[in-house]
């Protein structure tokens, strides 16, 4: 099977470096690298391209990655490797994290809500809404999809996603599956956490800011993995294949956010009914509060070793006593070094 990385690379706005680190991961995947610098024409953005990727290469699986703002890390390992060929592979559009998550989301209703208008339908949003600037398609299941998206970006008007959300709405009118790839393969807004300093993401997405032009042409992409990022996914991937951690871990996340934001409301309710909830949450505070609270009890445990030792030695005969007699209560014991020199009557 055929595979290519792809990227757009109209009026030659493409790094240096990231074009050497697009280049190093092909070959280290086994790919072709392709670079499509010639538009579609006049009017058209160059992101149409990218809903043309099975016309304009002859590949059987593409990864392909906006050209402008995006930088490849040497650590990277294959992608294809990764995700399943019947099924499309990217990340989350919007996380949390993002300085403007909620007018990321809100901009995602807007546009899906734009389609469905102009088409007269009333699609439901997909729970994954995807960023269209890192994904993995293959030809025979996904060529149809990017059809539709391109029929979609040439009739509906007011989108400022031109391709990101024609994409998401063409794969949920096919109803074709997604896999959520890791926040890694397309880390958007990095520049908010200053993350491309330690370069221990896989692909970093400036998504359009300046930084771009500013930081990115300065990256040292062939710099390692931190160890510790090396450990945490070493543990991800452990958890990701045993089903049992797997399902343990989904569980309390979702009990954890459920919680956070019915914290807003009423706090120790939500406390206490996260506990009823999910018992291994409890299981959780109560071993966090084990290992906190150790210190104290060890400390009390010397304590009572150190007044174990103290009565033991007040037991022991004293100087002056023959062995295997015991002083009455009461009776005076003589000092060390004298004797008694009273006789009795």
């Amino acid at each position: 099977m055929r595979k290519s990385l792809v990227t757009i690379n109209l009026n030659n706005v493409l790094a240096q470096n990231a074009r050497q680190s697009f280049c190093d991961a092909a070959e280290r995947w086994g790919a072709s690298y392709v670079e499509l610098t010639v538009g579609l024409g006049p009017g058209l953005s160059p992101m149409a391209l990218k809903l043309k990727l099975f016309e304009l290469t002859d590949a059987d699986r593409v990864f392909y990655v906006d050209g402008s703002d995006v930088i490849i890390a040497k650590a990277a390992p294959s992608p294809f490797s990764e995700c399943p060929p019947e099924v499309l592979g990217a990340v989350r559009n919007a996380y949390p994290r993002f300085p403007n998550y909620l007018a990321v989301r809100a901009q995602e209703d807007t546009e899906w809500e734009i389609i469905n208008d102009q088409l007269g339908q009333s699609l439901p949003m997909s729970p994954f809404f995807f960023n269209a600037g890192v994904m993995l398609l293959t030809r025979r299941p996904h060529t149809e999809v990017l059809e539709r998206a391109a029929s979609l970006a040439g009739s509906i008007k007011g989108l400022k996603w031109y391709d990101q959300t024609v994409l998401n709405y063409a794969v949920a009118e096919a109803g074709v599956p997604v896999l959520q790839m890791d926040e890694t393969w397309n880390f958007v807004h990095a520049q908010t956490l200053g993350h491309w300093r330690w370069m221990d993401k896989y692909i970093y997405h400036f998504a359009g800011s300046d930084m771009r032009s500013t930081v990115l042409p300065t990256l040292d992409w062939r710099a390692p993995i931190p160890r510790r990022v090396a450990f945490a996914r070493t543990m991800c991937q452990v958890v990701a294949r045993t089903p049992v951690l797997g399902a343990l871990v989904r569980e309390l996340s979702s009990s954890l956010r459920g919680m956070v934001s019915a914290l807003r409301t009423s706090p120790l309710g939500a406390l206490k009914a996260g506990l009823r909830k999910v018992p291994v949450l409890g299981l959780a505070l109560r071993y966090v509060y084990w290992w906190l609270t150790l210190p104290c009890r060890v400390n009390r445990l010397l304590d009572e070793l150190r007044c174990f030792r103290g009565e033991v030695q007040g037991q022991t005969p004293q100087h002056g006593s023959s062995p295997g007699k015991t002083t009455p209560p009461g009776a005076q014991v003589p000092e060390a070094g004298r004797s008694d020199t009273r006789k009795n009557p």
